[in-house]
């Protein structure tokens, strides 16, 4: 495993969802894969910008569905927009 890989940030939030708060961390890969959705890029675009694989891109959707309580990404998006999180931007 790559030393950057284990010293990867993280953000946390407060995020209340169905009268439930907890405090959700997402790391940096997951906010730009977040970034990338809400930007409507679709998963192959997503892989081939951060250069990850398809397969990761969708791993890090899920979870993000999974700490968001969310069923699909536009679900994702709305959700991310209400909590005001934010994503780092691409630099091309």
């Amino acid at each position: 495993m790559p030393p950057s890989s284990l010293s990867a940030r993280s953000v946390s939030r407060q995020v209340t969802i169905g009268g439930t708060t907890t405090t959700q961390q997402f790391t940096e890969r997951q906010l730009a894969v977040l970034g990338s959705l809400k930007r409507g890029k679709t998963n192959k675009i997503i892989a081939h910008e951060l250069k990850m694989s398809e397969s990761t891109v969708k791993v890090h959707i899920r979870t993000i569905m999974k700490k968001l309580n969310a069923t699909n990404r536009t679900e994702v998006v709305c959700r991310a927009h209400e909590l005001e999180i934010t994503a780092p931007r691409l630099t091309d």
